[in-house]
């Protein structure tokens, strides 16, 4: 039982760096990004510049990427 679960340990780990290559490599469609506060979050750039926790938003299928930098 030790050496079945040892294999499929094995087997894993290269498929979880495969999945985790193939969505970096994914058009991003939106990209925000944020920085973290004491009193929540606050948008930099584009629309959400300035904002504090601004609505996030994006359309079903599209690939979106959030930074978060910590203040």
């Amino acid at each position: 039982m030790k050496r079945l679960i040892a294999i499929a340990g094995t087997l894993l780990v290269p498929l979880a760096v495969l999945a985790s290559q193939a969505q970096s490599t994914a058009p991003i469609d939106r990209d925000y990004t944020l920085e973290s506060t004491m009193l929540g979050y606050r948008g930099i750039g584009g629309q959400i510049d300035g904002v504090r926790n601004p609505n996030l938003w994006a359309r079903t299928g599209e690939t979106v990427r959030i930074t978060i930098i910590n203040g």
